[in-house]
């Protein structure tokens, strides 16, 4: 009985969910270190697709599980529920899995679209007017998703997770994974404009992963998410509008 707690489905998804947060942002930190070396075309042109992933797949474990962390605690709600009853119920960790594994998709393409960037000589090594209205491109776009219809639906299901679980309960850890697949695309339609503003602010950049990630966050979790969206959408049209009137 005194391991009881170890095997609490709570204490097994937080302490879990804590590791590889603390990992990633470890690995983070001490790749920033190297982000100078990076900016060179002759050193990115060595930089294979395996490292750039593993750059994109740590940034998604740091920035992303965080957001999700309303929607593993609503699970663990449930699980804590339903373990009380003598319920069979399935571990955290494979809705987290699940979730995960939209974002190593992600992760995966947006390291195949850096290197090929980078290969083309069209991200390190192109003229400082041309990075710049790429930029401004790659800012209102993001900004202008903040107004979508998409981007609303998905933070719409992002922030009520709970009522989700309860329509599809189920002691099948496959389903359970899909339901982590399910919330990692609503989580992705939600957020994946933000993560690209990271190409302009610098993939390597701490402060902007921190920042970012505080945002996403904050709109999963404030009473009226709606009003950020906007404001977050009207800035971001601006930084880039900004960008771009520089260049005439």
């Amino acid at each position: 009985m005194k391991y009881a707690a170890f095997l609490n489905p709570k204490f097994i998804a937080f302490t879990g969910l804590s590791a590889m947060i603390v990992i990633a942002w470890a690995y983070l930190v001490m790749m920033s270190g190297h982000s100078m070396s990076m900016t060179g075309a002759n050193s990115e042109m060595n930089y294979s697709v395996g490292l750039f992933a593993s750059m994109w797949v740590a940034m998604s474990v740091a920035m992303m599980l965080p957001t999700a962390i309303p929607m593993i605690s609503a699970y663990v709600q449930i699980c804590q529920t339903a373990t009380v009853k003598s319920i069979i119920t399935v571990s955290p960790l494979v809705l987290i899995g699940g979730y995960l594994s939209v974002w190593l998709v992600f992760s995966i393409s947006a390291a195949f679209i850096q290197v090929t960037l980078v290969r083309l000589s069209l991200m390190y090594s192109i003229s400082p007017a041309t990075y710049q209205a790429a930029a401004s491109a790659v800012l209102i776009g993001a900004g202008i998703y903040q107004f979508s219809n998409l981007k609303h639906a998905c933070l719409t299901k992002c922030r009520a997770p709970l009522n989700f679980f309860i329509a599809n309960w189920s002691d099948r850890p496959r389903e359970i994974f899909r339901h982590g697949l399910q919330q990692g695309l609503f989580c992705l339609g939600c957020c994946w404009a933000l993560m690209l503003v990271m190409f302009v602010t610098g993939v390597m950049n701490i402060m902007w992963m921190v920042a970012l990630t505080a945002l996403m966050v904050t709109e999963k979790i404030i009473p009226k998410p709606d009003v950020l969206r906007r404001i977050t959408g009207f800035a971001l049209i601006a930084w880039g509008a900004t960008l771009a009137f520089e260049l005439l």
